[in-house]
């Protein structure tokens, strides 16, 4: 049923974003050199030019975001209340945001410009939670909720984009979708949210739909299970770098979700690109494993679990999943 799904999707994320913390930053050949090999688990995360202190299997901002947004949703009966969720950000810092004091600030003089001036992929990743709820049936409502949420950080037409096409994602595969499905769902969601967002500078647009479907090209029906570790995300990053911008992050780790449609390669691909690992990997992992839960370890789960007390996330899933 959708608990199971729910929980792995989630689960995922945090997986995903904890040892993606290894190597965010990092160029794929220095991932080699520093861990001695690729990354296939958790070890102390070893980023010298990180002025935070990582423990091992810490979750960052990306979790912590996504179910302050899914308990702002559950307390409203799957409603997305805006206000709500900024609040719940500005309540206590959160590790791993570098703009949160700026977005504290910002709220306070009521300068929403300054506040949500953003192309990064956060929002997207937290909009997972919107797809847990929203079905892929009523997009119309999905692209709504995914847009507004997004807004309160990441008002900028590429992070607003991203947001929708992730939110559709995980819907799709929550419903049990194939590969296809989760796609042209993504795309499809992506198109509806374009104009929702605003222009995010001088030069060309980034197209989210186009990117997944140029990626997807770029494959040309390879999937994971015929190639080695390295060799899929090292196809889509000759297309596409696994950059700090939603437009570049997002494309990415969709795509690299359905070709493994498995959370742990997809995870791993992710993590061993380096780049915004931590974003790229949750998204990834989320949507892997909405598709197939039963590919995220345990073990991975057990090591997130005891390294970051109090997550909830078992306790969140039978909520969420009674609003979907």
């Amino acid at each position: 049923g959708y608990e199971r799904r729910m929980r792995a999707c989630l689960w995922a994320l945090a997986c995903g974003d904890a040892l993606g913390q290894m190597t965010e930053g990092y160029w794929p050949h220095w991932i080699e050199r520093v861990y001695g090999g690729p990354v296939r688990d958790f070890a102390a995360p070893l980023r010298p030019h990180d002025p935070l202190d990582w423990r091992e299997a810490e979750v960052s901002d990306d979790t912590v975001m996504t179910l302050l947004l899914a308990r702002s949703l559950v307390e409203h009966e799957g409603r997305l209340d805006a206000d709500d969720f900024a609040a719940r950000i500005v309540e206590r810092p959160i590790k791993g945001w570098p703009r949160w004091t700026a977005f504290a600030r910002a709220r306070e003089a009521g300068d929403v410009a300054a506040a949500t001036d953003s192309v990064g992929p956060g929002a997207a990743v937290r909009s997972v939670a919107i797809g847990l709820i929203d079905r892929p049936d009523d997009l119309d409502l999905l692209v709504l909720d995914a847009v507004a949420a997004a807004r309160v950080t990441h008002r900028r037409r590429p992070a607003v984009e991203a947001a929708a096409a992730v939110a559709a994602a995980v819907s799709a595969a929550i419903e049990g979708g194939s590969r296809d499905d989760v796609l042209e769902t993504a795309m499809a969601a992506a198109v509806r949210a374009r104009e929702q967002g605003d222009p995010a500078g001088d030069g060309p647009e980034a197209d989210i739909a186009g990117a997944l479907e140029a990626l997807r090209l770029t494959l040309g029906g390879r999937q994971a299970a015929s190639l080695t570790l390295g060799e899929l995300g090292g196809i889509l990053r000759s297309r596409v770098e696994p950059g700090f911008s939603a437009a570049e992050a997002v494309p990415f780790a969709l795509v690299l979700a359905c070709a493994a449609a498995d959370a742990r390669r997809a995870i791993l691909e992710a993590v061993n690109q380096g780049g915004d690992a931590d974003s790229v990997a949750a998204i990834a992992g989320a949507v892997a494993a909405a598709m197939a839960p039963e590919t995220l370890p345990e073990a991975w789960v057990g090591r997130v679990r005891t390294a970051n007390p109090g997550l909830g996330i078992d306790e969140l899933v039978p909520a969420l999943a009674r609003l979907r």
